[in-house]
């Protein structure tokens, strides 16, 4: 194996303090990456391998004695190293094979900044230049930057820089250098900015927990929030809905890219719990004014919280269950009916001619009760049969609530009806007094049958007059009544005007 050396002398340090510093000008990313070679350091390093450091780094500055015999890619190889180093030292070609790379993985758009020196060797022309190459899926290369190509004279001893800049995809790279036969390479950079992207953190969060915000760094115009349920804002912020989305988790992304493409896509995931129902056995309607006990604090399916407004068993109200923090459950609700019932009097003296029983007595109806006495706690049966000046009471009952009030209704059952009405203006007997029917239908019929007045809600109207209010003659006249029962009683009445 023809092995080259290297040569030193004054000018090579001349040279070589000045391409250091024009080197540092050249790669200037945040980042940067280095191979440490024990074999060619002094002082020797012990952490050999492909590490990430931050900028700026310190360059070698020993020298030594041996040539740089190179492995590529971890094989042995006439090339050279398979790590770019930063720093004061050459690589010397073994045997006629000139290429090396280091390979690099990105997650994101990230700018990057390359460069190295080429010189060339025994009075030799020769030529240099750095490349970076794409790794496809097939373990292809696609070339996508490339330094300046250097085509150096036979002059020894001059450095010549290659460099470049681009911003890349994310994917697998090369940092690829490709050397002439008779060529040196010293001070390999290969830089880089990485995008810092953060999502932060959220959740886990309840699907009935409201609207969140959610800030992506960098924060501004653009980064920009994608995912279910979330509503970008366009500043670097967004608005995330969990309702709808309960039970799942949700991955949001943020992306921020600057106008040179720089930039990056992160995800984060967010938990959402679904909301939980409270459920509670419904109270039975309660009668006005009895005493309501507490509601439960805590659900049949395990939920605590509590109740407002506070219990008012005097009228219906619908109460709201408020869930303690942290159980992902929504309000609830229970309205509980309060029974008043009411009964409307619907005449104070009730008249029953040929006698009656309670079930008589009016209001009528399944859900009236009647009583004798206005405290009395045992109601009246139906077919009890009614007495004459005697006050009874009724009250009124819905789903076994009975209304507070009681109304009181007395009641004759020794009624007459007049056999004469004397319609002559003297203030006796002048009408025809039914009052206590309690609004009867009446008619009144002459001798040839003909209906001469009628009544449907009779009182004491009649003053022996026809339908067309004209008086009419002395004489006998026949009447029909049709009590609340639909019952007739027929009967004759005698009608002066004298």
């Amino acid at each position: 194996m023809n092995i080259l050396f290297r040569k030193i002398n004054l000018y090579y340090y001349f040279c070589f303090f000045l391409f250091t510093v024009q080197l540092k000008a050249q790669c200037n990313g945040t980042s940067l990456n280095q191979l440490i070679n024990p074999s060619f350091e002094i002082p020797v390093q012990t952490n050999i391998g492909n590490n990430i450091i931050t900028w700026p780094l310190n360059g070698w500055n020993g020298f030594g004695a041996n040539p740089n015999i190179v492995r590529t890619n971890g094989g042995p190889s006439t090339g050279g190293p398979n790590n770019a180093h930063q720093g004061v030292q050459y690589l010397d070609v073994v045997g006629s094979s000139a290429d090396f790379f280091q390979q690099f993985n990105f997650q994101c758009n990230t700018q990057v900044f390359f460069s190295g020196y080429f010189s060339v060797r025994d009075n030799r022309t020769s030529t240099g230049r750095i490349d970076l190459l794409r790794v496809n899926s097939n373990n292809t290369t696609t070339l996508v930057a490339s330094s300046n190509q250097l085509n150096m004279p036979s002059t020894a001893n001059i450095w010549y820089l290659a460099s470049g800049s681009t911003v890349l995809l994310p994917g697998t790279y090369r940092f690829n250098i490709t050397m002439g036969e008779d060529s040196n390479f010293d001070d390999a950079c290969f830089s880089f900015n990485y995008p810092i992207i953060n999502t932060g953190s959220y959740g886990p969060l309840c699907e009935n927990s409201g609207d969140i915000t959610l800030t992506g760094t960098p924060t501004d115009s653009f980064g920009t929030w994608s995912g279910s349920g979330v509503v970008d804002n366009g500043n670097g912020t967004a608005v995330f809905n969990p309702s709808g989305l309960g039970g799942t988790i949700v991955q949001v992304t943020y992306s921020h890219f600057n106008t040179a493409g720089f930039g990056c896509t992160q995800s984060t995931n967010i938990t959402v719990n679904p909301s939980i129902i409270p459920i509670f056995t419904q109270v039975p309607s309660i009668c006005s004014g009895a005493t309501l006990s507490a509601l439960p604090l805590t659900s049949s399916n395990g939920i605590t919280g509590t109740w407002s407004p506070s219990l008012n068993p005097a009228v219906t109200t619908t109460y709201t269950f408020t869930p303690n923090t942290g159980q992902c459950a929504n309000t609830a609700t229970m309205t509980i009916t309060v029974i008043s019932p009411e009964i409307n009097q619907s005449s104070a003296t009730q008249y029953f001619c040929q006698g009656g029983t309670v079930a008589d007595l009016l209001p009528q109806g399944n859900d009236i009760l009647w009583y004798t006495s206005l405290n009395s706690s045992l109601p009246l049966d139906t077919n009890t049969v009614l007495e004459n000046n005697v006050v009874y009471f009724a009250s009124r009952i819905i789903n076994s609530c009975e209304s507070e009030q009681r109304i009181q209704v007395k009641v004759f059952t020794n009624c007459e009806i007049p056999k004469g009405v004397s319609a002559n203006g003297d203030g006796l007997n002048d009408w025809l007094d039914l009052s206590f029917m309690n609004g009867v239908e009446l008619q009144i019929i002459n001798r040839y049958g003909m209906v001469v007045y009628t009544n449907s809600n009779y009182y004491k109207e009649w003053n022996g007059k026809d339908i067309n209010s004209n008086s009419l003659p002395s004489g006998v006249y026949y009447y029909v009544i049709k009590n609340t029962n639909n019952e007739n009683k027929t009967g004759w009445i005698y009608l002066t005007t004298d």
